[in-house]
């Protein structure tokens, strides 16, 4: 029942990221497959609104000062940031599965995969033999926790970090 149960985790850690990855396309314009990602993104932008509100010579030519010269986010406001986009994308996540559930029930796909469960779990009661039964799909949830190391990764290489 534990590894059926982690199949209901990782639909909804996967519907987050697709949150955060949507999102990060529509806000930021670019790719932030995950909370760390979106969260950065969102304290970069926060922090150049704060710079060019309070240039010293006016937010016209702080526009044009920041423009050339971005303004770097601390790491309280990325922190900041990060936090309230988890919690965002948490709240998010879960009330999704009002939405991906019955589709995912009309696509026939949790029938399949209760009737993989129900005949290990049959075979495993029956003692036929030890079931092999394992939810895999936590492992297409990490596909974005990766994804998203391997561009932090980039940036600390390029110095962006």
């Amino acid at each position: 029942m534990a590894e059926y149960g982690k199949s209901k985790l990782a639909v909804s850690e996967l519907t987050g990221n697709l949150i955060n990855l949507a999102g990060g396309y529509v806000v930021f314009q670019k790719a932030t497959p995950g909370v760390l990602s979106a969260g950065s993104s969102l304290a970069a932008v926060i922090a150049q609104q704060v710079a060019v509100n309070n240039f010293w010579l006016g937010s016209t030519l702080g526009t044009w000062y920041y423009g050339v010269f971005p303004a770097s986010a601390s790491v309280g406001l990325i922190a900041a940031s990060t936090g309230a986009i988890m919690a965002a994308t948490g709240i998010l996540a879960a009330l999704s599965m009002v939405v991906v559930d019955p589709l995912l029930a009309k696509t026939g796909f949790h029938r399949r995969r209760m009737e993989r469960f129900v005949l290990a779990l049959g075979d495993e009661l029956t003692g036929k033999c030890t079931s092999d039964y394992q939810v895999k799909d936590h492992y297409l949830a990490r596909v974005f926790d990766l994804v998203e190391l391997l561009k932090l990764a980039a940036q600390v290489a390029n110095g962006l970090v």
